[in-house]
């Protein structure tokens, strides 16, 4: 069986499997199911997002394709060469960090690009997706966690920003130690590697055009019915109950019950009313900011799963295959967490 014949064969499997989770749903819980499937509701719950997810999904893809066809790599890789080199990195897994400090799609894009054309091991490529989940995830959303969380909490919120940020610099030293550890030197990229050739757009473009429609049908493919599946168990409260019974089964080891109430209600609403939350009982409790701030990381770690299944998931899965890209989501998480847990203690033994 060809490659492209197996590729196509795994494509159906995230739609077999939306098809029959739908019937399975149909069956158990037909009126709240049938709600879901009314086309006005499922546009509003699934198409719009997703138009919205594979347009920012495309334009990574196509600015990852421009960067490599153009001769770029080398330029971005040079930006981070001092880190690369230090974690045993190629010039590619430069470029890949660079540009995750913009676009994470766009990332993700080079790292499949050069695992696709072999370019990179998938032991390179979960070093560098390590490397990418650390400074770089913490500035893309850092303007608008900033805003909202130090407008509406105040000195928790900083508190909250701080702990994130020193997070991300446990990520960044623990995923170059990692490549130094575990990559062989020769992954390395040679100091005076030889310049790429460098085309111009209109000979780029017919090749660039193809794999960009090759590789759009394989986001669509896995993307549209992961997507599908979470929003549908969303609707049908599995999601809301899965934030409720590990908020509910958290012991409490070292919060007052305010705090206890502030993860909760952290998990079951939207991201900005976590911080409303935490202001507002700080002022009318004897909740003190270091255990606000240490509420709200609870609430981040507790939330992971659900994180995973809303939006890494479709976004990861668009752009490896199904086992790859269940071992990076694991690794990129699990390595989250343990330095969320770290940075929550450092915190708490100086300021708790």
């Amino acid at each position: 069986m060809t490659r492209s014949k197996k590729k196509s064969q795994s494509l159906l499997i995230p739609t077999g499997t939306a098809v029959l989770g739908t019937l399975a749903a149909l069956a158990v819980w037909p009126a709240e199911t049938g709600e879901f499937l009314r086309p006005a509701h499922l546009a509003h719950k699934v198409g719009w997002p997703m138009l919205r997810a594979m347009f920012f999904m495309s334009l990574g893809l196509t600015a990852a394709m421009l960067i490599e066809a153009l001769g770029w790599t080398e330029r971005l890789g040079r930006l981070a060469a001092p880190l690369t080199r230090r974690a045993r990195l190629p010039r590619v897994a430069g470029a890949s960090f660079t540009t995750a400090l913009v676009s994470n799609p766009a990332a993700n894009a080079l790292l499949s690009e050069a695992l696709e054309k072999k370019e990179i091991s998938p032991g390179v490529l979960a070093v560098a997706n390590l490397l990418n989940g650390s400074w770089p995830s913490f500035i893309v959303h850092l303007p608008s966690t900033l805003v909202v969380a130090a407008s509406l909490a105040g000195r928790a919120g900083l508190a909250y920003t701080g702990i994130m940020f020193s997070a991300a610099t446990l990520r960044l030293l623990g995923a170059a130690a990692l490549g130094r550890l575990l990559l062989p030197p020769n992954s390395e990229t040679p100091a005076k590697a030889p310049p790429p050739e460098r085309k111009k757009l209109a000979q780029i473009w017919p090749g660039l055009r193809r794999r960009l429609l090759w590789r759009l049908s394989t986001l669509l493919g896995v993307a549209i019915p992961v997507y599908y599946l979470i929003t549908l168990a969303a609707d049908l409260g599995f999601l809301s109950a899965l934030e409720k019974y590990s908020a509910a089964s958290l012991p409490d080891f070292f919060l007052p019950a305010e705090a206890a109430a502030l993860i909760v209600f952290s998990l079951t609403a939207e991201f900005s009313s976590g911080f409303a939350a935490a202001g507002a009982l700080i002022q009318n409790s004897t909740l003190t900011v270091a255990q606000a701030a240490a509420a709200l990381i609870i609430g981040n770690i507790i939330a992971t799963p659900v994180r995973v299944l809303r939006w890494q998931l479709a976004a990861f899965l668009g752009f490896f295959r199904l086992r790859l890209g269940l071992i990076l989501i694991f690794c990129n998480q699990a390595f989250r967490v343990l330095s969320l847990i770290l940075a929550l203690l450092l915190f708490w033994r100086i300021f708790g």
